[in-house]
C-alpha cells in the first residue's frame, strides 16, 4: 500500500530536521582547531595527494600512517575555498545521517502500538545523540561520525530484517 499526504514526507522530513540540527550545532561548538588536525588530519590528506608520502618521514611521527581518506572531505572543502562556516555546517552532515538512522533504529525497537511510543523514542533519542563523547566533536575532523553513520545505517537496514521470516526473494 502507498503512502499519501504526509506521511509519506516524515522520514525525509527527519533526515533533513537531523542534518539541519546537526549542522546548527556545528555552528555552535565554532570552528575546529583540535590538536590533531593541525598535527596530522590536513596534513595526510595533502601527502596522500599530492605524493609526499615517500618523501616527508614521519612529519606527524605515528599518526602519518593513519588512513587519509576521511579526512579527504575536510581538506578538500579548504582547498576550494569554502567559508570556514560552510564547512562546519557540512563536517557535521555524518552527525545528522547518524542521528537519522538511529530515529529509524527506535522507530522499530518500538513498533507501533507500543504504549507511550513516541515518549520511549524521544527520551532514547535525546541519550543517543546527547552524549558527551559524540557531542564535542560534531563538525570537527577526529573522523568518529563516519564511521558511526554508517554503523548506524546499518543496524537500521538489519534490525528490521531480524523478526522478518526468509523469503525466497530476500534469499
Amino acid at each position: 500500500m502507498e503512502r499519501t499526504g504526509a506521511a509519506r514526507w516524515t522520514w525525509p522530513a527527519a533526515f533533513l530536521g537531523c542534518v539541519a540540527a546537526a549542522g546548527m550545532e556545528s555552528l555552535r561548538l565554532g570552528k575546529d582547531v583540535n590538536w590533531d588536525l593541525q598535527n596530522y588530519h590536513f596534513y595526510n590528506a595533502f601527502a596522500w595527494i599530492h605524493g609526499r608520502l615517500a618523501h616527508d618521514v614521519a612529519p606527524a611521527m605515528g599518526q602519518t600512517f593513519h588512513n587519509p581518506l576521511a579526512d579527504l572531505p575536510f581538506f578538500a572543502m579548504v582547498q576550494a575555498g569554502l567559508a570556514p562556516r560552510t564547512i562546519e555546517f557540512l563536517m557535521a552532515v555524518p552527525v545528522g545521517v547518524a542521528a537519522f538512522f538511529l530515529l529509524r533504529l527506535l522507530a522499530t525497537v518500538f513498533p507501533r502500538g507500543t504504549p507511550d511510543r513516541a515518549g520511549w523514542i524521544a527520551i532514547a533519542f535525546a541519550i543517543g545523540v546527547t552524549g558527551s563523547a559524540g557531542r564535542g566533536v560534531i563538525g570537527s575532523t577526529m573522523n568518529e561520525w563516519p564511521c558511526t553513520a554508517l554503523v548506524m545505517a546499518a543496524l537500521a537496514t538489519l534490525v528490521p530484517a531480524i523478526g522478518e521470516r526468509p523469503t525466497a526473494a530476500r534469499l
